[in-house]
């Protein structure tokens, strides 16, 4: 019995060194030399525009357009690989808009911006510093951004400083041996000290494997193969593994019926099932009120199941599902996995602490990082 209780975790860290060692070191970034970005002015203010000639001055390798003249590029991506939209600023600080609803800039060409003003000394501040809200489609586009993405080019925009020429001629200089022919898209920033960081797809994948690789080895070793009960708690999962499997199957089909029912009701109010639009919030309430009275019904069945009597087993099935539910709502935007996984790891450490004082204050700091994404769906953005 010793030996199979350490087959499972085992094989489990084997499974994890195997996709440790499958993580191949990027490999360096190709360049596509006969891309460059294109300069546009989005106004035709007296700043912006001696702006945009001092840079062809300065670099005359450099794209310098204007919004009206936009159309008339060659074909993308033939010239123009990227586009930096600028437009006049409302005061010493720039504001840099990179993204649109549901894409963000590329890594490289907001790094390019972000430390070219850092550089010439330019306090900035990003439009909206959580990247996964535009990913998820919660922000509302910026009209100035709205023709390039739509072109399917990769696009960002400054406002300018009263002396933006050192801005725009570093960024040139920069974007100058063409344009880097991957876009990261899914990535983390964190602005400090008048500079930004970001944190790529690597970084974010090798921080999971890392974090995931350590709390299975939490909850799968350490919980079967010590303690004078882990014989009993690993025949107790045997007996309900199942369960997890179950309650999925269940909340979908109460989800499926709840939304059933409340299109019809809404046919039977508008004549039609689509009338939901009109009352989208009221709709939504409706299909999850149904959802947990048929939850509640089928669950009623558990009685007639025999059950081990432990309670160990059930907040270990409970901590497996949590698991699983990072990766569910990381569906959504990659880049969100490290903040469902912080929240899981503090939530496993406040339920060990015992102290509800402890226990309530820790719960409304988890809900800290989630302020933007409340803030967001209370305006009506999305």
């Amino acid at each position: 019995m010793k030996r199979s209780r350490l087959l499972f975790p085992l094989s489990l860290l084997i499974l994890f060194a195997g996709t440790l060692h499958g993580l191949d070191a990027p490999a360096q970034d190709a360049v596509l030399e006969d891309l460059v970005p294109a300069f546009v002015a989005l106004d035709s203010s007296a700043a912006t525009i001696r702006a945009l000639e001092s840079l062809s001055e300065a670099r005359p390798d450099a794209l310098v357009l204007r919004a009206a003249d936009f159309k008339g590029v060659p074909t993308p991506p033939a010239v123009a690989g990227a586009v930096i939209a600028l437009r006049e600023g409302t005061g010493a600080g720039v504001t840099v808009v990179n993204g649109q609803r549901g894409k963000t800039s590329p890594r490289w060409l907001l790094l390019a911006v972000t430390d070219s003003l850092a550089e010439a000394g330019i306090p900035f501040a990003l439009a909206q510093p959580s990247m996964p809200l535009y990913r998820l489609g919660w922000i509302r586009d910026d009209p100035g951004l709205a023709e390039f993405s739509a072109s399917g080019l990769p696009s960002i925009l400054v406002e300018l400083p009263p002396n933006p020429e050192p801005f725009l001629g570093l960024t040139a200089a920069r974007l100058s041996s063409g344009i880097p022919a991957r876009s990261d898209q899914h990535y983390l920033t964190i602005q400090f000290r008048g500079r930004l960081y970001t944190f790529g797809e690597e970084a974010i994948v090798t921080l999971m494997i890392a974090v995931y690789g350590a709390l299975f080895f939490v909850v799968f070793f350490l919980s079967f193969s010590y303690g004078n009960r882990s014989e009993r708690h690993l025949r107790d999962f045997f007996r309900v593994w199942w369960l997890p499997f179950f309650y999925f199957a269940v909340t979908f089909a109460s989800l499926a019926a709840g939304q059933a029912l409340a299109k019809w009701l809404v046919g039977l109010q508008f004549g039609s099932p689509g009338g939901w639009v009109i009352i989208p919030a009221r709709a939504l309430s409706a299909k999850l009120v149904f959802a947990l009275f048929f939850l509640s019904i089928l669950v009623t069945f558990n009685q007639f199941i025999p059950f081990p009597q432990g309670s160990f087993i059930y907040g270990y099935i409970a901590s497996l599902a949590c698991l699983l539910n990072i990766f569910v709502f990381a569906s959504l935007d990659f880049s969100l996995s490290p903040l469902f996984s912080l929240v899981f790891c503090v939530s496993f450490a406040l339920y060990h602490l015992g102290n509800a004082g402890v226990q309530i204050g820790g719960l409304a700091l988890m809900a800290l990082p989630f302020v933007p994404y409340f803030v967001a769906l209370a305006r009506g953005d999305s």
